[in-house]
């Protein structure tokens, strides 16, 4: 188990708060609804409008497909950040020793989906295994913090990053908030981010429900880097204390992070 966060306080969450906080909900507009919106024609006898409860029924499932029948995946800008950084970070015979080593079907179904595309997530990790492999989990984690630096100037991530500055202002726990939106915004049916801080310099970040066919040890490092990276950018050294005694077993990652 991880080790207790020193001095702890009370919550720093108001006290209608959930203990754990995913972060401020999205404000996007949902989509209108409609047979033309839903791929299908009215009948020419007759155009069908349905009561105000199937209405609703059909924009949930639209906007919220059920978790269940999703297969687990990244947004393809992501799995290309991914390349883009083996690219740009990394010797060049390093990487070309990753690039001569991954799957080649793996690379191009990455590099052939458009970048709001799904990418199964063994396919990405087909390649992160590669990239542990040849650079070692101390240098795997080194990696992603700095690829995390590099992922804030994604569109995807951008709005996230600037409104998180706009309200909590450079703190360290004003960007760490951000872990859950951002990885429900990147990931589909790859489980859940939840952060709990216990006092003003402390946060437990805990990720569950990862499916059992997509998990692998990198992860841990994958994660513990891109939360180093969030307190650098916030001007903050920290130390991340990670338990992943439960990730293969169970689907489940947590982490104590100090400031």
């Amino acid at each position: 188990m991880l080790p207790a966060a020193e001095a702890p306080v009370p919550a720093v969450f108001a006290s209608d708060t959930p203990a754990f906080d995913q972060g401020p909900q999205r404000s996007a507009k949902m989509p209108r609804i409609g047979p033309e919106s839903a791929g299908t024609r009215p009948s020419s006898a007759a155009h069908v409008v349905p009561g105000r409860g199937a209405f609703w029924l059909a924009l949930v499932r639209a906007r919220y497909p059920n978790p269940r029948m999703a297969e687990p995946a990244y947004r393809s800008s992501v799995c290309r950040a991914v390349l883009s950084a083996v690219d740009e970070l990394l010797e060049p015979a390093v990487r070309q020793r990753i690039l001569e080593r991954a799957p080649a079907d793996a690379i191009a179904r990455i590099r052939d989906t458009g970048r709001l595309g799904w990418v199964p997530a063994e396919t990405l990790h087909a390649v992160n295994l590669v990239i542990a492999d040849e650079l070692g989990m101390e240098g795997y984690r080194d990696f992603f913090r700095r690829q995390t630096l590099q992922q804030v100037e994604m569109p995807i991530f951008a709005a996230m990053f600037r409104g998180a500055l706009r309200v909590f202002g450079v703190e360290p726990s004003g960007l760490l908030r951000l872990l859950g939106r951002s990885w429900d915004a990147v990931t589909q049916a790859l489980g859940h981010i939840e952060c709990m801080f216990e006092g003003p310099h402390a946060a437990r970040i805990r990720l569950f429900g990862v499916p059992a066919g997509v998990r692998i040890e990198p992860m841990a490092f994958s994660m513990e880097g891109s939360i180093l990276a969030l307190l650098e950018l916030a001007g903050r050294s920290g130390v991340v204390t990670t338990d992943s005694t439960q990730l293969m077993s169970d689907g489940i990652l947590e982490m104590l992070v100090t400031w």
